[in-house]
Parts: structure tokens; C-alpha cells; sequence
């Protein structure tokens, strides 16, 4: 079927599930039909410029941006791991947020510098249309002013109605009240930083008309609420530091909540009884009711839980409002999770082996779980990524023991992009780095989180993995900090190695590398070495012949016990390619015979500017040749 053949109305669909980079690279300036459609698929979806290489950024904001720049009604920038400096380039092409004066919706994400969010959130100011604005994963670590600042700008923003935070500055721990009032914000979410509970009657008068509220309350120096809050109809909230007369005075102050949803990991036990007593006195119009606790118990658990689930076996739950909770623990440790059907939260909690039992009628779970062997359980694996296919990212945070034999690198998935392995703390050696990116899932990977070794594993993985687009990683070194020499050399190390287009950079213990041109990683690796090993001379021999030698540039043949024979294969590469421009060579055994052979070589070499073959156990007559062939030497 001819694609143009469709009506706008079916390619707008089909175009809704592409990606912004996609878009441009394949229908922009096609025809006069194929610009305008995708005009309005900006205007109604905007600009995702989350999980898009460095090239494609270059060249949207470089050409294409500019044209449609005023019909733009969403914005999504990005600083992660794979889209660095994405505010920077933004500024550098000439943007000013304030030029976007269709936007409607605006968002940032990993930004790790607050003066740059300060930046973009000032402009938010001269967007008369703004009604959405989320900072997502922001993380400002080493940053300890400006977050007050940030909040009130954001307070005064007259149409905002949507606001998620998910921010904090250096060792923040509670959310910084506004010092001005909002009365168009109805929907706010605070991730990451707690409300300290006695400043909830505060939060709502500087923001009267929020209606929807989901983060963390903190009962720490709690006082009692003695107002009520009118406007709140949805509270989604995880207490800590809580008791059960704190949470039951503050929602007695919220009459009107529609919908509520309560975490409660602090081992404080509310049971039906007391829930029933909540709801039926102060929240009449409660329609929705979500709630997961954890208990602590030692002794008894069966006893408890069944104690517990009596509490919600009576007529108000089960026949009024037909609320139905489950609970399982494991036998062997120490707490009861209780959580209402279905299970609608973040993190489900799997201790195996589990033991449930539930208040629903006829529920015909099994009553225990045992954990999987791996191979059942790397097959559910499978089964998942197959039914999976839009899942972008797959994160391994636990693994069983034995982690490199048991790893899941046979399973395979049509969508997977991105693959950590960085919080299961396991650091991959040389061949585990060469299985995993030999494996299916990471062929096709374009940003990989990994901790290894070596950090000449990094260089492997980077030639080996075609499609990579950002490699994050942490080498193991006797001291792990961002400011350990180790760390410092190894990114200076990587530098000298890798030719543009890479960027690399330091950020707490890790070395972040980003490929900023286009898939080509023959125009990339530019350092090659050859770690210390008794056939290196075999190795120099295949290097000869690989494609790699072509984009060379540093060739680091140190500490090998390279004889005169092996000097032989070095003036095979050397004739072979034309970019190598430092060889390093020392201690190893050429000797006299080889320092010979190697000046020959050099006559007819003009690239080579470095040359370092120091401890090689050269004699007089060695040197004098090298002194002849240098004198000539004019590169």
C-alpha cells in the first residue's frame, strides 16, 4: 500500500507513534501534504527530545526548529546520561524559551544544574499560554542555592494548573513553601522531598484551589490541624514518621476527598475497624479508596494476619463499598504487607517464599509462592519482553548469585534500547563484557549502564556495540569517589583514545560517554591497546588486517615483550594506515635489530609525530640509526 494514499486523519494516527527525531529524519520537507501533517502533529503531541542522539538534536534545532518554533504547544527537553547539555545546545542555537508562544505544556528533565533550570523556568514567565509544567528527576546535587527562587517563579505563573515536581538541591529533604500565592495551579505533584506535615494547612492557602495532591507528608513536630481544607478532592500520599491520630486529623479536615490513596511503610498498623471509622465519619464522598501498609511482625504472623483481614471482613467492605485486601509475608522475616485489590502502587515487595490470604470471596490464588529456578524464571523473562513491545528501557536491579553465568544474555525484545546493570553492583570483566555485547538485548542497546573491571573494557564495548549511543559506567578502582586520581585518569585516559564524536565527562563515580555524530563507529575508536600478554605479537598481526586500523590515531603497544619479529607486524600497520600519529612501544624487546627495522620504517612514514620505545634494551647502534631517521623527520 502506497503511504500517501492514506487520509490526514489515518496518517496522523500512524504518526502519533513515532518519535520526534523519527519524524523529522523521515517525512520533513518530503512535500508541501507531509509538512503540514506534521505540523499539527506538534501542535497536538509537541517535541519529545528525551532519548535523542546528540546528532539528531544538532540538526533539529539547527534547521528544522526555527521554521515552527512559534506553533509549538509541548516541549520536553532532557539532560540525561544519553542527551547531555541539552539546555546549552538549546541556548546556543539562539532559543529563548519565550519565542515558544504557543506552549501549553513544558517539561525538563535530569537537569543537574539548578542555575540552568532558574534559567528555563524564568522564561516560563512570558508564555501567556502555560498551563503544564513537570522537572522530572532532577537531581542538583553539588547546587545549594535557588530552590526558593524556583518556586515562587513558579507560584506566580497566572495559567499554570499542572505542576509536578520531582527536584532537590544538595541534601534537601523538605519541600520549601511558596512566599506567593497561587490561585490557577489544581493539580500538584512533590516527588523526592517531603511536605513536613504541619505545613499542609500552609501549602493549601498558597495554592486554594488545588484539588489534587500526591507526595510525601512527614508527621515530624506534627501540630494538629485545626482548619479545613475545602478544595482537596484527590490525596495520593506516603506518610512517614506517622502515627494513627495524625493521619485521621488530617484527612477529618479534608470533607470533600473523592479519591484517596495512602503508602504507609512506617510499620504503623491502621486495621479495617479504624479505617471504617475514617471513612464513614469524615469523608462522605469518598468514591475511591487505595491503601498499602506495612506491619511489622515477628511472632505469630499467620495470627496477625488473620487478626487483620477480620478487621475488613465486615459488612462496610465487603457488601458497601466492596473494597477487598490482601496480605502476604514471608515466613521468615520480619513484616506484613496489606495492600487493597487490585494492587495499584509503584513497588510490590517479593520476598519469596510468599504466603497470602485475601478477603475477595473467591479468590483462587494460590495461598503460598515459591521463588523460580532461573531458568523458569528467565523465561517468564522472555515471555514478558515479547508481549512488551513498546518497552523501552530494562533495568536489572537484583540478579541471582553467580551473576556473569547466569545473566539473562540469550533473552532477546524488538523495542529494548536501553539496559542497566548498574544497581545489581556486579562489575564485568573482560570476556563478561565480550558476552554481553555479543548478546541479543545488546546489540541493538543505545545507552548501557554497566560497571566493569578494566577500563580498557570500555573500549571494547564501545567497538563492539554498533548502536551504542551513551555508555555509562563505573570502573573499579581501590577508592571510588569523583574526585579519586584514579577516576580523574581514567577520563583523561579515554580522552587521548577517543576522537570526536564523543564526549565524555565525569559525574559523581561515573565516566559518562555520549556519541554525538552519526552511527559510525569507524570514524570513532581512535586508540587501540593491547594489554600486556605473551602472543601480543600475534595480536599486532591481526590488528593489520582489522577495519579498525583504518581510524587509529594512538596505537599503545607497551610492556608486551615485543621482539624484533613483532617490529615486522608494526610496519604492516604502519604502511597500512594513515592516521596514526602516536606509537608507544616502550618496555618492550626490540632491541637493536628491531630499532632498525623500525627506522626503515619510519623513512617513508609522514603521519607519525610520536614515538615512545623507551626500555627496549637499544644500544649505540640502534640509537645512531634512529638519530639518522629523525634528523630527516619533518612531520
Amino acid at each position: 500500500m502506497d503511504l500517501e494514499t492514506l487520509s490526514n486523519e489515518l496518517l496522523l494516527s500512524i504518526l502519533e507513534f513515532l518519535s520526534t527525531a523519527h519524524l523529522f529524519r523521515a517525512f520533513y520537507e518530503l512535500n508541501r501534504r507531509f509538512d503540514t501533517l506534521l505540523l499539527e502533529n506538534f501542535r497536538i503531541h509537541g517535541l519529545d527530545f528525551r532519548s535523542i542522539s546528540q546528532h539528531d538534536v544538532d540538526t533539529i534545532f539547527g534547521h528544522h526548529l526555527p521554521l515552527i518554533v512559534g506553533q509549538v504547544t509541548s516541549l520536553h527537553l532532557s539532560e540525561a546520561y544519553d542527551t547531555p547539555e541539552q539546555a546549552h545546545c538549546f541556548l546556543e542555537h539562539g532559543f529563548a524559551l519565550r519565542q515558544f508562544t504557543g506552549l501549553r505544556s513544558h517539561s525538563l528533565q535530569h537537569f543537574t544544574s539548578i542555575e540552568k533550570i532558574n534559567k528555563m523556568i524564568s522564561e516560563c514567565c512570558h508564555l501567556p499560554n502555560l498551563t503544564h509544567l513537570k522537572l522530572d528527576d532532577c537531581h542538583c546535587w553539588f547546587d545549594y542555592t535557588g530552590e526558593d527562587n524556583i518556586i515562587d517563579i513558579i507560584w506566580s505563573l497566572p495559567k499554570l494548573i499542572y505542576c509536578s515536581l520531582d527536584i532537590t538541591v544538595a541534601d534537601q529533604v523538605h519541600f520549601t513553601l511558596p512566599t506567593l500565592i497561587s490561585f490557577s495551579i489544581k493539580y500538584l505533584i512533590i516527588s523526592c522531598v517531603q511536605c513536613l506535615a504541619w505545613t499542609i494547612p500552609y501549602l493549601f492557602e498558597y495554592t486554594p484551589h488545588l484539588r489534587y495532591y500526591k507526595g510525601y507528608f512527614n508527621a515530624l513536630n506534627y501540630g494538629l490541624i485545626s482548619s479545613p481544607i475545602s478544595s482537596a478532592i484527590t490525596l495520593d500520599v506516603c506518610f512517614l514518621s506517622v502515627k494513627s491520630n495524625m493521619i485521621e486529623n488530617i484527612l477529618e479536615h479534608m470533607p470533600n476527598l473523592r479519591q484517596l490513596t495512602v503508602d504507609m511503610n512506617d510499620k504503623v498498623c491502621i486495621d479495617g475497624h479504624q479505617w471504617e471509622h475514617i471513612i464513614r465519619n469524615y469523608l462522605p464522598k469518598l468514591k475511591r479508596f487505595k491503601l498499602s501498609m506495612k506491619i511489622k511482625s515477628i511472632n505469630n504472623k499467620e495470627q496477625e494476619v488473620d487478626r487483620l483481614l477480620d478487621s475488613f471482613r465486615n459488612r462496610f467492605w465487603l457488601e458497601e463499598r466492596r473494597w477487598f485486601v490482601r496480605c502476604h509475608w514471608n515466613p521468615d522475616g520480619n513484616e506484613i504487607n496489606l495492600y487493597t485489590l487490585p494492587y495499584d502502587f509503584y513497588y510490590f515487595c517479593s520476598d519469596f517464599p510468599l504466603i497470602s490470604k485475601s478477603t475477595y470471596p473467591r479468590d483462587e490464588d494460590y495461598s503460598s509462592y515459591d521463588c523460580s529456578n532461573h531458568e523458569t524464571c528467565q523465561s517468564q523473562l522472555q515471555l514478558i519482553l515479547d508481549r512488551a513491545t513498546r518497552l523501552h528501557s530494562l533495568r536489572f536491579d537484583n540478579w541471582l548469585s553467580n551473576f556473569s553465568s547466569r545473566a539473562p544474555f540469550d533473552v532477546t525484545s524488538v523495542s529494548v534500547e536501553r539496559v542497566e546493570f548498574k544497581k545489581h553492583k556486579y562489575e564485568f570483566n573482560y570476556e563478561e563484557c565480550a558476552a554481553l555485547s555479543r548478546s541479543p538485548l545488546c546489540i541493538q542497546c543505545e545507552m548501557l549502564s554497566i560497571d566493569v573491571k578494566s577500563r580498557t573494557c570500555i573500549l571494547d564495548l564501545l567497538n563492539a556495540m554498533t548502536n551504542l549511543r551513551a555508555l555509562i559506567v563505573r570502573v573499579a578502582y581501590s577508592e571510588v569517589n569523583e574526585n579519586s586520581e584514579e577516576l580523574i585518569s581514567s577520563v583523561e585516559w579515554l580522552r587521548r583514545r577517543l576522537l570526536h564524536p564523543y564526549r565524555i565527562k565525569k559525574y559523581k563515580e561515573n565516566i559518562i560517554i555520549v556519541k554525538c555524530g552519526p552511527n559510525s563507529l569507524d570514524t570513532m575508536i581512535s586508540t587501540k591497546q593491547i594489554e600486556p600478554k605473551p602472543d601480543a605479537e600475534t595480536a599486532v598481526c591481526s590488528l593489520a588486517s582489522a577495519s579498525d586500523v583504518l581510524t587509529l590515531t594512538t596505537l599503545d603497544l607497551s610492556q608486551n615483550d615485543i621482539s624484533h619479529v613483532g617490529v615486522e607486524y608494526v610496519d604492516d600497520l604502519l604502511k597500512k594506515s594513515a592516521t596514526i600519529t602516536t606509537l608507544i612501544l616502550q618496555q618492550n624487546q626490540i632491541g637493536n635489530n628491531g630499532a632498525r627495522r623500525l627506522s626503515v620504517v619510519l623513512q617513508d612514514n609522514n603521519t607519525l609525530a610520536a614515538l615512545n620505545i623507551g626500555g627496549n634494551q637499544i644500544e649505540d647502534s640502534g640509537a645512531i640509526n634512529f638519530a639518522g631517521t629523525l634528523r630527516t623527520n619533518t612531520v
